[in-house]
């Protein structure tokens, strides 16, 4: 059985307990800039490196970071999303607390596509920037939409023989496992195999449509493991891989198509 990336389970469960849960972890948030960034327009590229000189793959969990700072403590709820008992995505579960993954992506979209008649400063922009990488790879991340019989993915449980945290820290770490010893440039290459025609219809529908994609795959989390699960499936990470994989890749190709809209002028 192939070992878990970087660690043995202990480790893993050492890992689980003491981070804080963030979709992908840097792992996973890098090769998805890495793999938009591959889709880029040649005008695209230059608008953004005018903000953003020294890339922003390096930027693909800064909001993670900062979330609990005060002043960006309102973006917290941007992270996750919710869905029905049957994988319908919800919005409504999250209204009156403050939103979803889309609440900010279309707050993101307003600003960037009315950058000018906003007056957006450069700061400004950076900030919707570092936002929308992340809110893409958040949304895509299979451990980010909740039931509403568990809304955070985080009972307790072991795997494998070796306690842990939650389920959630689990599939945050599949990029990890699927990709082991691997840089982020070098995961998107692998990741970018889809056709043109897959890509644009991909990158095709409304940010609900997206919502719902995401949803839909999602199931296998618990298809895998049903709520509430204390001994998680000892083949979860390798029944979860062709899941986790689209979702990553799908992530890049939409975040691609939304950097272009916004920046190719």
């Amino acid at each position: 059985m192939r070992r878990i990336a970087f660690m043995t389970l202990a480790a893993l469960a050492l890992l689980c307990a003491s981070q804080p849960a963030m979709g992908w972890g840097k792992t996973g948030h890098k090769a998805v800039v890495a793999l938009a960034e591959r889709h880029l327009g040649a005008k695209a590229q230059a608008n953004i490196q005018h903000y953003m000189p020294e890339g922003f793959v390096k930027d693909a969990s800064w909001a993670d970071v900062h979330r609990h700072d005060d002043i960006y403590a309102f973006t917290t709820h941007y992270h996750t999303m919710m869905m029905t008992d049957d994988y319908v995505y919800a919005p409504a579960y999250r209204e009156p607390t403050g939103g979803d993954c889309l609440t900010g992506l279309n707050v993101i979209d307003y600003n960037l596509t009315h950058r000018e008649a906003l007056k957006l400063s450069d700061s400004v922009v950076v900030f919707n920037i570092r936002m929308l990488i992340h809110i893409v790879g958040d949304m895509h991340c299979p451990a980010h939409a909740y039931l509403k019989d568990a809304p955070n993915n985080k009972w307790k449980c072991t795997y494998r023989g070796e306690e842990l945290k939650n389920y959630h820290r689990l599939v945050d770490l599949m990029p990890d496992y699927m990709f082991e010893g691997q840089k982020s440039r070098e995961i998107a290459g692998n990741l970018d195999k889809w056709d043109q025609d897959r890509i644009a219809a991909v990158q095709g529908g409304s940010f609900i449509d997206w919502a719902q994609d995401c949803c839909t795959r999602d199931r296998i989390l618990y298809e895998i493991n049903p709520v509430g699960t204390y001994e998680l499936s000892p083949d979860t990470q390798e029944r979860l891989v062709p899941a986790c994989r689209e979702a990553l890749t799908a992530a890049g190709y939409r975040l691609a198509a939304l950097l272009n809209k916004y920046f190719d002028y």
